[in-house]
């Protein structure tokens, strides 16, 4: 039997006038090129990593208070620009990007409805993309964050994302929820976002996700 044969259950019975009699069977696409069957509803899935992603980019994000508050039209609903703190800027090479000065740990927070397939008994991660700005020179801040975690508007779990090797150039830190954390099935979450101790350096944001385990819907 070829691989093809194999994937999609097809079997070839010739008989002496050669006539081919296919056996069919049931597949869903989750995604491409993954496959298990499920043995109980005869059902082949099919998808393309056990890996999902929410992404989100800095104008996602809203400054906040360290109990996630967001302030009033005066102080303009914590809409990030250039002149807030942390502030909204670009690079030299154009590329946006949310800078914290040296020492201040002002804290951003945004919200997302997650998709169905998130699987909350597995742990959640949520990845940081990140640098320091060291053009004062001498050591180099770290740029650790601490991501305050809710899910389905329970109560908070505070975890870390710890920048173990400090750089100029960018790289991802990561912080751990553990699945004892996370609903089994979540359906909404909410992310506080705090930076470290920095009090020569800025550091700086350009982006994150949150890393998940797929599971079937």
């Amino acid at each position: 039997m070829s691989l093809l044969d194999s994937l999609f259950g097809v079997q070839s019975v010739f008989n002496s006038s050669s006539v081919e009699v296919p056996t069919r069977k049931r597949i869903q696409f989750d995604g491409p090129l993954s496959v298990s069957d499920d043995s109980t509803t005869g059902t082949t899935h099919v998808r393309a990593s056990s890996v999902g992603h929410v992404a989100f980019g800095l104008n996602d994000l809203r400054e906040t208070t360290t109990g996630g508050v967001v302030g009033n039209t005066a102080a303009n609903g914590g809409l990030l620009a250039s002149d807030t703190t942390p502030a909204l800027g670009a690079s030299a090479n154009k590329s946006q990007i949310l800078t914290w000065v040296a020492g201040n740990t002002d804290t951003v927070a945004f919200s997302r409805a997650l998709p169905s397939d998130v699987d909350g008994t597995q742990p959640v991660y949520v990845d940081l993309c990140v640098y320091t700005d060291n053009s004062g020179g001498g050591g180099i801040d770290a740029a650790t964050f601490s991501a305050v975690t809710s899910w389905d508007g329970a109560a908070p779990v505070t975890d870390t994302a710890t920048d173990g090797t400090p750089a100029t150039t960018l790289h991802v830190v990561t912080a751990t929820i553990d699945a004892a954390d996370v609903p089994d099935a979540p359906s909404t979450f909410t992310v506080l976002l705090t930076p470290g101790a920095h009090a020569a350096d800025p550091v700086i944001l350009t982006g994150g996700r949150l890393r998940y385990t797929r599971k079937y819907v």
